[in-house]
């Protein structure tokens, strides 16, 4: 009687541990994929913010490109003006 109980005892007790085992490995799963959706939204903002300092640098290097030019129109009229005067 002793060995029936036992044996029941076992087979009541691995299908308890089975859903355990199952019920870790979805929580772990879980956890992972919201890790990896939260490394995505990191990753995102970071692009993001890349594209508007390059967007931010290129605005520079245009402004930076137009007072050159305008640097080189004032020479010009100052060295036609210097020729008038001469």
């Amino acid at each position: 009687m002793i060995k029936v109980i036992h044996d029941v005892a076992e087979q009541t007790n691995l299908p308890a541990l089975n859903a355990t085992i199952e019920a870790s490995i979805v929580a772990i799963q879980t956890d992972v994929q919201r890790a990896v959706s939260e490394i995505v939204d990191g990753v995102t903002t970071v692009a993001g913010t890349a594209e508007s300092t390059a967007q931010g640098f290129t605005e520079t290097q245009n402004a930076a490109d137009s007072l050159d030019s305008l640097a080189g129109e004032l020479e010009q009229q100052v060295a036609a003006s210097a020729a008038v005067t001469a």
